[in-house]
């Protein structure tokens, strides 16, 4: 069965040669050694040399050569033709591409000045090998593509036809498949599979599979939404799983692919790949989940401490009148209290006069009320919201494990605090 990787519009780009050419890839590839420039010159033909040193350019920046030499950037095509001390203007394109035996040739002998060879059957299993050990990492099959082209070309092998390297990639992805498989097998005991595999079910009364649950239900809460999802991954024993014989790329990949495809997609998909997807999927859904539900709770507390905060500033503004009534009242006491023109005797009598025992009793109880400590704060305030953490802390508590920090004693450098 064919494999197809580039689109027909990608393959005619890959056989061609790219419109443009950059200075440095032009100096690196196109300029020849005097050794090479001799060797070019053993054709008679001027066509014949401009071939050759264009194919001998050719594999060494593309790895083969394409069939319409005639499309080199001009650039390029000026460089080689002043190398050769010939004018540019005396190259006829319709020459270049000529008959088949002819082009043979030129390639054999560029190949020859480059040290480039043919693929053989072994260098094909080598580069199969080779793009199985980074299809474990990344399986894109374009990225793929252009490393098995960059690993010919430093090995100095001519590229050979695009299909077969698909072939390559192709069988490289399913060996790198199939290596993630075993690699997790001891993982996925039977109960474990059916669990996988029940999160890409749709259940009648559910508008998609657990594994593709992103928004809240109706009158759901963020909150209750992420434990909700929390307690399902738990339940799997997402968070003891140690993936780590998968390398880290190839977990990511595999996450992704899972959030962005559709469950009847995944459902398709060979076991081999399946399995160590949802995996990943649900270890990396775990951890992020957990997060989230850690930013929740750190979210409530502070709206509440900003709301007793506001409660605080209320608090004082409604007080204020009143506050600045029993100064003033106190201020007058005051003063009676401190002038020497009323003996200690009249004192009391002069307090009565400015107010009766019923207003200094009034003014007792609102100090009493409005009354802060000298380190004034919001924990007062809130105290009165308790019932508000009510709502959210026991739900969030049982699936956070809370530690405190690590102190150091000034006077003992060594003590420290147990974690709790």
């Amino acid at each position: 069965m064919p494999v197809e990787i580039l689109s027909v519009t990608q393959r005619a780009e890959w056989e061609r040669f790219p419109t443009e050419i950059d200075e440095a890839v032009l100096l690196a590839f196109f300029s020849y050694a005097g050794s090479e420039l001799e060797q070019i010159a053993e054709r008679r033909s001027v066509h014949g040399r401009f071939a050759i040193a264009v194919a001998l350019g050719a594999l060494r920046w593309l790895g083969f050569v394409p069939a319409a030499l005639d499309e080199l950037p001009e650039t390029a095509a000026a460089l080689v033709a002043s190398q050769l001390v010939v004018e540019l203007s005396a190259i006829d394109p319709a020459r270049l591409n000529g008959e088949r035996d002819a082009r043979a040739e030129q390639l054999a002998h560029a190949m020859s000045i480059g040290r480039f060879r043919a693929c053989e059957p072994q260098d094909l299993e080598q580069l199969r090998v080779w793009l199985g050990e980074r299809a474990l990492e990344h399986d894109g099959p374009l990225a793929l593509l252009r490393s098995a082209v960059d690993w010919l070309r430093r090995q100095q092998l001519v590229r050979p036809g695009l299909t077969v390297l698909e072939r390559l990639v192709a069988t490289a992805r399913g060996d790198s498949e199939r290596e993630n498989y075993r690699r997790v097998k001891p993982l996925l005991i039977p109960e474990l599979e059916a669990a996988l595999d029940d999160l890409l079910v749709v259940a009648s009364e559910e508008v998609a599979a657990p594994s593709r649950r992103s928004a809240r239900r109706p009158g759901q809460s963020r909150g209750s939404a992420s434990i909700e999802k929390l307690e399902l991954l738990r339940s799997l024993g997402a968070e003891r799983w140690d993936l780590e014989m998968i390398p880290p790329n190839r977990r990511r990949m595999l996450a992704q692919y899972v959030r962005h495809a559709s469950s009847q997609a995944i459902s398709r998909r060979d076991p081999a790949f399946r399995h160590p997807a949802l995996l990943a999927f649900c270890a990396e859904a775990a951890a992020r989940v957990t997060d989230e539900i850690v930013d929740l709770f750190g979210d409530g507390v502070a709206i509440q401490h900003a709301k007793a905060k506001r409660a605080l500033v209320q608090q004082k503004l409604n007080v204020a009148t009143s506050a600045n009534a029993s100064v003033v009242l106190l201020g007058e006491l005051l003063e009676i209290l401190l002038d020497p023109a009323i003996p200690d005797q009249r004192v009391r009598q002069a307090i009565w006069e400015r107010a009766t025992p019923e207003e200094l009793q009034l003014a007792l109880e609102l100090a009493e009320e409005i009354k802060r400590p000298l380190e004034d704060t919001h924990l007062e305030q809130l105290g009165d919201r308790y019932h508000q953490a009510r709502d959210f802390a026991p739900r969030v508590s049982p699936h956070l494990s809370f530690e405190r920090t690590r102190t150091v004693s000034p006077c003992s450098p060594r003590s420290s605090c147990c974690a709790s």
